[in-house]
């Protein structure tokens, strides 16, 4: 799985970040403390919450070009399925205190 994150995950970032459609990304590990929590975070910094509108329709064509289409896509995600657990999405906000 890390194999993949340092290769085509860190490609198809790279992509998005070219495009301005992502500010940043990056991987952080974490020490679960639960079955229930992760280990792994990945993370992608927006310029705002108004990036987000319409961004997976602004992203399939980059996606369609570092996988080859969206079946490929998903058939890539599923496959990666047998390696790790998705435990869900979380959007946080960093507060920046003046």
């Amino acid at each position: 799985y890390m194999k993949y994150l340092d290769t085509t995950y860190k490609g198809l970032m790279e992509e998005y970040k070219k495009a301005g459609l992502i500010l940043d990304y990056g991987v952080v590990a974490a020490n679960a403390r639960t079955p229930q929590d992760p280990d792994l975070f990945l993370t992608i910094t927006h310029k705002n919450w108004g990036a987000l509108d319409g961004l997976e329709d602004r992203m399939e064509p980059i996606s369609n070009k570092v996988f080859g289409s969206r079946a490929a896509g998903n058939q890539a995600s599923v496959d990666r399925e047998k390696m790790r657990e998705v435990l869900g999405v979380q959007y946080v906000q960093e507060l920046k205190l003046k």
